[in-house]
């Protein structure tokens, strides 16, 4: 029976097998290698072949990476593992039976070390297993209760101070790095003990010697060997040892460290077996939610940061997580993302590995959707990493040099920091000097109440018309100036959402992170009386219902009647006696207040003769829309003087249109509002508005009889026209990151306990939906946020526009190939373009658009695109009579629903 000796006597099979168990990702296979993430640059472009002898990995980014390493090498120092180990490992691994190499005269192992060096031809081998098994739920519950013992064992370990070989480890913890025993304790650091007696302390902890060795092998074979080899020099064992928690606070492993600075004596650090450094984020504890989480390399950085920085106090919103290195990996970016973290800030290390790995860093994170901020230490302060720099200034009484907070506080934005590479490495300067001197007293007194009312929300409102005063002066005093980097509009960008933050904070209910009862279900479903809105078409309605705290998209391509579907569906819940308590708001990026308003009218009056009519009065106008408002602008109830003395009549049927819509407003259940200069302050005014309803609820009869005039009625609905025309004030490095951050803003504002409403939006397709089956979520421009934070997408389409848009595309192409034979380059590749065919097509598209466009199409076609509450992919028919702004039910639904009721 034979024993495989080296790698090179391994299949194609095994190779991956033990490939994909020390977690090198395996990108593509062809018929001679594995293309792999590289494990040195976490870059996908090194290879191990495994058709010639070796099986080395070697990375083919020769100027920045050229990492070349056999893999038993590799696999070696990452387990620690001897050579005699590693031949074990690779049998047991490829399902062979593991045979010692035994000298029989004196029964000692002889050529462990250079075993798997042998070229010669393996033997055939006797197959025993294939599969490696898969770990069982008690398997991994065994796992977490042995590492919870483990974590006790080593930071117990660390408290015997009468052990010379702990005293050692603490000398350098406490007068190499500074440390004191409370520091100590909160970085839950701990000892690694000899193998002998860590076997004993796990007898004490109930289990068995046998089973001790056992999980001692499995899990920390590496280490123990190490340490092994080191027989007297304490500076070179791997004894400290640091233990990694998730989210929920279960131990996931430990990485040890030799207690020395010395860069030459390797490996500094070691993890347990099974614990990859690229599978985790070391120091992503359950206390990250809600905080800023700052991206650092090294253990150390992260829990200095975290527990050691000055200014503690003011240090609580960040939290600090280590990469184990200078470039994060793809399954770190997927951890990261999985938090839904507000801010995430980069702080490597203060070299040009650092700096390198920075930018790399943060390209992965805006590939993932997440937009980084970089911070960088100052040159001046000569410090390789932040925890240097912790350790180093602790004593700064004087502020010469900024210490940790000020460096995250000028964090800037990725690209802002890639413009200018030079200013990451200068020192961050305290703006307060530079602030407007209006605007640093309204900061003092913001915090002054924070202070006064500790624990309690600050009131936002408070302060909206200042900040707008001081924005409006400071804007006109620096126009066609650069302001990205200007103090002043950094904070007044920057003040609404850090209150809203503060305030999110302040209020949120800690009985939330408790499991959810039935008695809180039923008490829920008795005090909501909102069963949702109905968007007034019935068999639409009986599919579909816009929820409450909710975000609904209605989406179509340019001209294909949205805005209009939008209206109609606010005139429904207007008309609807179930909303008649209710108010509705309307913002508009698109069109005028005006338009809007007409268009609302003309829905209202919806008459298809009323154009004709306004004809035959000599009214003028190119279109219905036109017509109606020079109706109302030579109306005598419109103006006091008519230049050309003649005074028209009002409509009577726009008039009763007109005398609805202006009860709607007077009774202020219709708002056509101001739209807002970004997506943060028309959440601000969102919330202002639905908390001057529920205020009003708490005042006394004799206080609301004195507001009659100004009654403010719950807000059911917010309509927003359309999502891709708002802006946001951070920066973000593309429009769809933009997308994303507009969509969760809308959505917390909906989810909002004091909003609780729906938010209806328009959003836009992209152009190269050409037909009906191609309107899906896919193609909606930037869809990706949409369709995560939607409840509810309605698609738009009209036949007769997409007919249109099918024939102008067609028109485009043939003016393309006109050109061509105006310059006589209509001979290309051999097939010639015929000017007369071209001509023709010309004519014939152009008549086909006047044709199309005179026809009186009143379909319009809606699908369900997303329904989280119900069915997906449903499509309906509406009476589309765009031209006057009116959509309604078909004959036939109208029909059936007469004869149901």
């Amino acid at each position: 029976m034979a024993t495989i000796t080296n790698l090179n006597q391994t299949s194609p099979d095994q190779l991956k097998r033990i490939i994909e168990d020390n977690r090198i990702t395996i990108k593509k296979t062809d018929s001679t290698r594995y293309q792999i993430i590289c494990p040195e640059c976490d870059k996908p472009e090194a290879y191990i072949y495994f058709n010639q002898g070796s099986r080395v990995i070697q990375c083919n980014r020769r100027e920045n990476c050229n990492f070349s390493q056999s893999l038993w090498d590799y696999i070696a120092e990452r387990r620690g593992y001897s050579n005699k180990d590693m031949t074990r490992y690779v049998n047991e691994m490829t399902g062979y039976k593991f045979k010692d190499f035994v000298n029989e005269q004196e029964g000692s192992f002889t050529n462990a070390n250079d075993v798997h060096k042998e070229q010669k031809a393996p033997e055939p081998l006797e197959k025993v297993t294939t599969d490696k098994p898969i770990r069982t739920q008690e398997e991994i519950a065994e796992e977490r209760e042995f590492f919870k013992h483990c974590h006790q064992i080593f930071t117990n370990c660390l408290q015997e101070q009468d052990n010379e070989q702990v005293a050692f480890s603490l000398r350098y913890l406490k007068e190499d790095r500074g440390y004191n025993d409370k520091q100590i304790t909160s970085f839950k650091l701990g000892f690694f003990p000899d193998e002998d007696k860590f076997i004993l302390l796990l007898i004490n902890a109930g289990y068995s010697k046998e089973k001790g060795k056992q999980l001692i092998e499995q899990y920390f074979l590496g280490i123990v060997n190490i340490n092994k080899h080191q027989k007297t020099d304490e500076e070179t064992k791997n004894r400290i040892t640091f233990t990694w928690f998730d989210t929920r606070g279960d131990v996931v492993g430990f990485s040890t460290r030799k207690p020395i600075d010395d860069e030459k004596i390797k490996p500094k650090y070691v993890n347990n077996t099974g614990l990859g450094k690229a599978d985790h984020l070391f120091n992503l504890t359950k206390e990250t939610k809600g905080k800023d989480i700052v991206i650092v390399e090294g253990q150390f950085d992260a829990l200095g940061g975290t527990y050691f920085a000055f200014h503690q106090e003011e240090m609580k919103r960040y939290h600090f997580v280590a990469i184990s290195g200078n470039n994060i990996s793809e399954r770190q970016v997927s951890c990261l993302k999985a938090l839904n973290c507000v801010r995430v800030i980069l702080l490597l290390d203060n070299d040009e590995a650092g700096r390198k790995g920075a930018i790399q860093t943060a390209e992965k994170l805006i590939a993932a959707g997440i937009s980084p901020d970089i911070a960088s230490i100052p040159k001046d302060c000569q410090c390789k990493d932040i925890d240097e720099l912790i350790r180093k200034y602790k004593n700064d009484i004087d502020g010469q040099y900024p210490d940790l907070k000020e460096i995250l506080d000028t964090a800037k934005k990725y690209e802002t920091a890639v413009n200018n590479p030079e200013k990451l490495m200068e020192a961050p300067k305290t703006n307060n000097s530079e602030l407007d001197p209006e605007l640093q007293e309204l900061l003092n007194q913001i915090e002054h109440d924070r202070i006064a009312h500790h624990k309690e929300t600050l009131d936002i409102f408070k302060y909206a018309k200042r900040i707008k005063e001081i924005r409006t002066r400071v804007v006109g005093q620096n126009i066609a100036l650069n302001k990205k980097n200007d103090p002043n509009f950094i904070a007044l960008n920057n003040i609404y959402s850090d209150i809203r933050e503060y305030n999110n904070l302040l209020s949120s209910d800690e009985t939330e992170d408790k499991p959810y009862n039935c008695e809180q279900f039923l008490e829920e479903i008795l005090k909501n009386t909102n069963n949702g809105l109905k968007t007034g078409f019935l068999e639409l309605d009986e599919h579909i219902t816009i929820q409450p705290s909710s975000l609904a998209f209605i989406a179509g391509r340019p001209s294909h009647g949205k805005t209009t579907m939008m209206l109609n569906i606010l005139r429904n819940m207007l008309e609807d006696k179930n909303n008649k308590d209710k108010a509705f708001l309307f913002y508009s990026y698109e069109e005028t207040r005006s338009d809007i308003l007409i268009k609302i009218i003309l829905s209202v009056a919806n008459d298809s003769g009323l154009e004709q009519e306004l004809e035959r009065a000599g009214v003028e106008g190119v279109n219905l829309r036109q017509k109606a408002l020079n109706n109302f602008k030579n109306h005598p109830l419109c103006v006091r003087e008519n230049e050309g003395g003649k005074m028209s009549e009002l409509n009577s049927k726009l008039g009763n249109a007109y005398d609805k819509v202006n009860s709607w407003i007077k009774e202020g259940r219709l708002e056509i509002l101001t739209p807002k200069s970004s997506t943060e302050s028309l959440s601000t005014a969102i919330i202002e508005r639905c908390m001057d309803f529920k205020e009003e609820e708490q005042l006394n009869d004799q206080e609301q009889q004195i507001k009659q005039k100004e009654v403010k009625k719950e807000v059911a609905a917010v309509f927003i026209d359309y999502v891709q025309k708002l802006t946001t004030e951070e920066e973000r490095v593309n429009r769809q990151q933009e997308i994303q951050r507009i969509c969760h803003t809308l959505l917390s504002t909906a989810l909002d306990k004091r909003v609780a409403t729906s938010i209806i939006l328009g959003a836009q397709v992209n152009r190269n939906v050409m037909s009906f089956d191609t309107l899906t979520l896919d193609n909606m421009r930037e869809a990706g946020d949409i369709e995560q934070d939607a409840n509810l997408v309605l698609g738009v389409w009209n036949d007769q526009a997409g007919e249109i848009d099918w024939l102008l595309a067609k028109l485009g192409e043939l003016k393309e190939k006109e050109k061509m034979c105006n310059l006589e380059l209509n001979d290309l590749g051999g097939k010639r373009i015929d000017p007369n065919k071209v001509k023709k097509g010309l004519t014939n598209i152009t008549d086909a658009i006047k044709t199309t466009q005179d026809k009186s199409v009143k379909s319009l076609k809606i699908k369900v695109l997303k329904n989280r509450n119900g069915q997906n992919n449903l499509i309906f028919e509406l009476e589309g009579h765009l031209n006057r702004y009116f959509i309604g039910d078909t004959f036939n639904t109208r029909k059936n629903y007469q004869q149901k009721t």
